[in-house]
């Protein structure tokens, strides 16, 4: 493994919220087709996305999201939240969707239900969730990912949770090693419906 140089882990996003174009775009290439279709495939999806962040109320909002930075740039991030704040911030982003939508998205997102609810299927009660995980392809190999699920289990520990649970493309086998050597099993598999 490469050395990572100077890392800064920060949980206060008063610290990087200038840099929230950058960190829609780490947790965009996270799950591009998800946030394709929550967003119609729109040129503004990344714009969409740092307003999401910037929303108090939104699963995606900065309130959640932790970011590891190298060398002053945002290279990493996670957004994790306790199950019992996911629903209603899910809820919170589907009342935007439809108020900030032309009849058109709205079609889209009726369309896609299905599969946006495959993508995202709710934690088990008392868990905490890992929503999203992401570092810059090109920082990849630092030891990075394991800084941020390091983070993350030691968030879920301190908050008084004794499971934490995450969604993970079956064919992202990086993803998949990272989080198998964090003590991670698999405890279900969904399949997820063609767009």
């Amino acid at each position: 493994m490469k050395s990572a140089g100077t890392v800064e882990l920060l949980c206060d996003s008063v610290r990087w919220i200038e840099e929230v174009p950058r960190v829609a775009l780490l947790v965009y290439a996270s799950m591009p087709g998800y946030f394709d279709v929550l967003f119609a495939g729109t040129n503004g999806t990344l714009l969409e996305l740092s307003t999401w962040i910037q929303r108090p109320g939104s699963v995606f909002s900065h309130e959640r999201v932790r970011v590891v930075r190298q060398e002053a740039i945002v290279v990493g991030v996670t957004v994790e939240l306790p199950h019992h704040e996911l629903t209603p911030r899910q809820r919170d982003d589907s009342s935007w969707l439809l108020q900030h939508s032309n009849a058109a998205q709205r079609r889209n997102l009726a369309t896609n239900a299905e599969l946006l609810r495959a993508v995202a299927p709710p934690p088990c009660d008392g868990a905490y969730y890992l929503r999203c995980l992401a570092v810059d392809e090109n920082r990849r190999g630092l030891g990075l990912g394991h800084q941020l699920m390091s983070a993350c289990v030691s968030n879920a520990i301190k908050g008084g949770f004794n499971s934490l649970h995450l969604d993970v493309r079956a064919d992202n086998a990086a993803a998949l090693a990272l989080y198998r050597h964090h003590g991670f099993a698999q405890v279900a598999e969904t399949l997820v419906p063609a767009a």
